[in-house]
């Protein structure tokens, strides 16, 4: 994926294979419905991001969606997804899946976020049979591309657009977290290593620079929850002062 993103720069697409790919290597084998209506949206992103790029880059025969049309739904009022995380999770030991998803999606920008490569959000309305008996029982529409009249009509039968904003996000320069750090040093520092040597460096630039790192506790409301540490992009030219001299 690293070396596909270098050529092929695709953040939203890049941003979700990584928290699916993070969120399963959390879960592992455990069984975790109660998870499934809050990361829906990124899976359904996932599988059309999938098609997309077999289309793209290896030719319209390869694509999927010949044979997965549309998904039927049952699910029809799904658990909040706090609600879960405070009682069936809880009781799984899975608190540490619930704020990973918390923290992954606080580190988006707007952009990203509001993306449907990232993450897919659709309301389905059901309507009356057209009166053409083989037309399509589902019609996508981007909300976006509606007009003020139409969303009105929406509003007025109980829909409400939203955006979310999170008031203890991670600024958007702050993209790099403690693993991402590590690996982009070990890519572009060619005697790099995690040693005690690097945490004197990291301990220095940042006593030397603060505005290089962003921490955020994980839960804003409670002072008892664990903290992650955020840096800026500019901390690696720091770095690569420090081991410039050392062979």
């Amino acid at each position: 994926m690293k070396e596909f993103f270098k050529i092929n720069p695709d953040v939203a697409v890049q941003k979700n294979i990584e928290f699916l790919s993070g969120l399963r290597n959390l879960i592992v084998h455990s069984y975790l419905p109660e998870l499934d209506a809050s990361i829906f949206g990124e899976c359904q992103s996932s599988v059309l991001n999938l098609n997309s790029y077999l289309d793209k880059y290896f030719g319209e025969k390869h694509r999927i969606d010949t044979f997965l049309s549309f998904s039927i739904q049952i699910f029809q009022s799904p658990k909040n997804f706090i609600e879960a995380s405070k009682k069936e999770l809880k009781k799984k030991n899975a608190i540490e899946i619930v704020e990973f998803i918390k923290a992954f999606r606080s580190t988006l920008s707007t952009e990203i976020w509001e993306s449907g490569q990232f993450s897919f959000k659709a309301i389905l309305i059901q309507v009356v049979n057209h009166e053409s008996r083989d037309t399509l029982p589902i019609k996508f529409i981007n909300e976006r591309d509606l007009t003020e009249e139409q969303r009105q009509i929406l509003k007025d039968v109980g829909i409400v657009f939203t955006k979310y904003k999170n008031v203890d996000a991670v600024p958007e320069n702050f993209t790099l977290d403690y693993k991402v750090l590590c690996n982009k040093l070990k890519e572009d520092i060619p005697n790099f290593k995690m040693n005690q040597q690097f945490h004197k460096f990291r301990k220095d630039i940042i006593n030397g620079n603060p505005k290089l790192k962003h921490t955020r506790r994980l839960d804003p409301k409670n002072i008892k929850s664990p903290k992650k540490d955020f840096y800026d992009y500019k901390i690696i030219d720091e770095f690569k002062k420090k081991y410039k001299d050392i062979t």
